[in-house]
């Protein structure tokens, strides 16, 4: 008999149990989190991608600090930890392999069919066997197996086959298997309450409130499903069969904080995953840098700023958490009653001459070298269908927003590809161009700097390039990628100036001139503020000073400084802005007169995000517009994407 949807559903989402054990099983063998029972619950253990590994080990830390901070605040008094969909989570077996559950009876719940595949697997595992206490498993019997029910019971485990669904069993089969409804319980919810309609989510977490006298409810799971990132979130869940269900009406943190109150909790906190990270202790994150090549910052801040650890408390529990459960050494982090969504890849409403050109990607590079052509090349998009890092370079008419591809001249090499370097006119007809730095993985970065020369424009589609390698001398800048290359002329300089950037092992602070007419490079000896070293910054040209503004830092935290390199006497300064600055990265930056727009970006903090934020140079004042909703007078600005913005003379008022 074929399934209906509420049981393909059930399926999916039992499905979405075994994705997960397998990525938790993933940061265990790389050495982000310590768990030792992980791998008796696959059948294969698999490697992921840093970017995954770093999402998971961050979930996997959240979680079990807020375990352990129950545990420790319950110390000597007996408690309960009810874990709701726990899956193949192997919690227990860590926790009691510690000895921290000598007075703790762990109840896991899940459907019967995952309840009864894992007894299966502990039965027949003499390690996770020997944790549990006279076990009984019940999970061969066909009246389990169908209608759920005590799948392992022994003193200190109960393993529940139960649909959350299903409050009157639910209720049932715990007290039956000892659950106590007045000690100190921990109720968690790992991705869970997600996937149940929002009437049967909102009707758990009351049933909850209403049934314990002293507890915690930590839940973890995600937010924002209308930005950009959001989208692709939610379409990842929809095509896997297993849609997020609260969160079109639970979208943000507040929206977590009000949904507790009402439905009875007397407190509850929130906390993105940005935040959450940020507060561990400064050597943690140290280790967590140096255990794999990682480059992925700004995905993992937005998936980082969608996922949310809520702890909600009533009875006894309300003072054991009433101070914040993850603490950094400079003190606890500050809970959000809200937070703005955030868009790497910011849109604007442009004028009607400006076409929406074809180029989606990112970690390109571009330069203006016309008034109505912009010079793309590199980054991480798609090509035929699959994505992968780019080669090609690409002329675009920002008026019409046709393009077409710029091919090597004959007998030249082609480029190849290139991410996070830059492209810089080295005069003023733009048609030689420096490309410097860049990488295709962290582990390889791209060495040589080359000297583009752009052919005479036969026609709008028969463009060529002739590259050349400039050679390095002791005095060239160290390879590097996430830089900034402003083209400097000024008086009797005429150059290009590098500041900043990133490898493998290093953040960079220094500053390196290329001379246009003689290409030898020169090390910038400066003096005066020097500014911290960063990488994914904006660096412009205002009057006779680079202005290089905010950036990511060498502790991976956002900066929110603004310093002036004066290119005459080669000294920093700092402008003290007021207010500070929002901490923001990846970002673009554009001088018209003397003020500084910074354009889109990542911002981790603030309750009010804008797209573009415009800096007085002279006064270090600021202001910050949202131009997707509010209607405001600056002339030349229009954005086409992150990164790579651009100016276009126009005025919305």
């Amino acid at each position: 008999m074929p399934k209906s949807a509420k049981e393909k559903n059930e399926t999916a989402v039992q499905g979405t149990n075994d994705s997960s054990i397998v990525s938790k099983c993933a940061i265990t063998m790389q050495g982000y989190f310590h768990d030792d029972y992980l791998r008796h619950f696959v059948a294969r253990q698999t490697r992921r991608a840093p970017l995954i590994n770093r999402g998971y080990y961050v979930r996997a830390k959240a979680i079990d600090g807020a375990l352990r901070h129950f545990l420790k605040s319950f110390q000597g008094q007996a408690n309960q930890i009810v874990s709701l969909g726990a899956g193949f989570d192997s919690a227990f077996f860590r926790l009691e392999s510690a000895r921290l559950l000598s007075e703790t009876c762990f109840y896991e719940i899940d459907f019967a069919e995952v309840a009864c595949r894992k007894a299966a697997i502990i039965q027949s595992n003499d390690i996770l066997c020997a944790l549990l206490k006279e076990p009984v498993f019940h999970h061969k019997n066909p009246v389990v197996q169908k209608d759920g029910g005590v799948i392992i019971s022994s003193s200190s485990y109960q393993l529940l086959g139960i649909n959350l669904n299903d409050l009157s069993s639910l209720h049932r089969f715990l007290l039956h298997s000892g659950c106590d409804l007045n000690k100190p319980t921990l109720l968690l919810s790992e991705c869970v309450l997600t996937y149940m309609e929002v009437q049967r989510s909102d009707a758990l977490i009351e049933f909850c409130a209403n049934t314990f006298s002293n507890a915690a409810f930590i839940c973890y799971e995600q937010i924002y499903p209308s930005d950009s990132f959001g989208r692709v979130m939610m379409n990842h869940f929809k095509k896997l069969g297993s849609p997020l269900q609260a969160i079109r009406m639970y979208s943000t943190p507040s929206d977590h904080q009000e949904r507790y109150l009402r439905l009875g909790w007397t407190s509850a906190k929130v906390i993105d995953m940005n935040e959450f990270y940020l507060c561990l202790h400064e050597e943690e994150r140290d280790r967590i840098k140096k255990l794999e090549p990682f480059d992925e910052f700004e995905e993992w801040h937005l998936k980082c700023n969608h996922y949310i650890l809520v702890t909600a408390c009533k009875g006894s529990c309300i003072t054991a958490f009433q101070d914040d459960i993850h603490r950094s050494n400079s003190g606890s982090f500050r809970m959000y009653q809200q937070k703005p969504q955030l868009d790497q890849l910011l849109e604007a409403q442009l004028p009607d001459s400006i076409t929406e050109a074809n180029f989606s990607g990112f970690g390109h590079s571009s330069e203006r070298i016309s008034s109505t052509t912009v010079l793309v090349h590199g980054g991480f998009g798609d090509k035929g269908g699959r994505h992968q890092r780019l080669s090609e370079m690409v002329a675009m008419n920002i008026h019409t927003g046709n393009s077409f591809t710029v091919e090597p001249e004959e007998g030249s090499d082609v480029i190849g590809p290139r991410m996070f370097h830059t492209i810089t006119a080295l005069n003023h007809n733009k048609s030689s161009l420096l490309i410097f730095g860049g990488r295709t993985s962290p582990t390889k970065p791209c060495h040589q700097t080359l000297l583009l020369t752009l052919s005479e424009e036969v026609s709008d589609v028969t463009w060529r390039y002739r590259p050349k390698v400039i050679l390095g001398e002791t005095t060239c800048p160290e390879t590097r990628w996430r830089h900034t290359a402003t083209a400097i002329r000024h008086n009797s300089i005429q150059g290009i100036l590098i500041f900043g950037g990133k490898n493998l092992d290093t953040v960079f602070s220094d500053c390196f001139l290329l001379c246009n007419e003689t290409l030898e490079w020169q090390k910038v000896v400066a003096s005066g503020s020097i500014p911290e070293p960063r990488h994914s910054h904006s660096a412009n040209l205002w009057q006779e000073s680079a202005v290089i503004a905010c950036g990511f830092g060498a502790d991976e935290r956002p900066l929110h400084s603004v310093c002036l390199l004066n290119c005459e006497s080669w000294v920093w300064s700092r402008l003290e802005t007021i207010p500070t600055l929002t901490p923001r990265y990846s970002h673009s930056g554009h001088i018209l007169g003397d003020h500084l727009l910074l354009v889109g970006g990542i911002h981790l903090h603030g309750e009010v995000i804008s797209s573009v934020t415009r800096i007085n140079l002279k006064t270090a004042c600021w202001k910050e517009y949202d131009i997707l909703r509010e209607s405001f007078e600056l002339d030349n600005v229009g954005l086409i994407r992150n990164r790579s913005s651009r100016l276009q003379e126009w005025r919305n008022g």
